[in-house]
């Protein structure tokens, strides 16, 4: 009898602690959403503001479509991917898009306002202040995934 009290204490315990650690989780990826999304934003070269407007947020499946919204300040589309980390749960994938026509060129290095492959430093960058920010905040987080 006491063993099956024992157990049933295991099982509630360990239930708990997946909770607490799918929280941690869900939390520690809002971060990385919001960080990876603010810096690319802001990475990203600006005439119009079409092209920081056109990074999409989404859940599961990547947006398809390129979308009419100028953001030269990149605020708004910052506040957007946060939106979307905050809706993360676990097992979903996360996606930022840019489907502008010339996201392509601009990557590739066709603006002085940003170096060839800026993105994939953004994306470093962002990572790096997420985890940074989620050790501080008392998650369970050893260390970054960028190198």
């Amino acid at each position: 009898m006491a063993t099956s009290r024992s157990m049933d204490e295991l099982g509630r315990r360990i239930g708990d602690l997946s909770k607490a650690l799918a929280s941690n989780i869900e939390n520690v990826m809002a971060e990385v959403v919001t960080e990876i999304g603010r810096e690319v934003v802001l990475a990203t070269p600006v005439d119009t503001g079409y092209a920081r407007g056109n990074w999409r947020p989404s859940i599961n499946s990547p947006a398809e479509s390129p979308i009419s919204f100028l953001d030269g300040t990149g605020q708004a589309t910052i506040s957007r991917i946060a939106i979307v980390g905050r809706r993360y749960r676990t097992g979903d994938v996360v996606y930022i898009v840019n489907r502008a026509p010339y996201i392509g060129a601009l990557i590739a290095g066709s603006s002085p306002q940003a170096p060839p492959n800026f993105h994939v430093n953004a994306l470093i960058q962002g990572e790096r202040t997420a985890f940074r920010r989620a050790r501080e905040r008392g998650f369970l987080i050893r260390r970054s995934l960028a190198r």
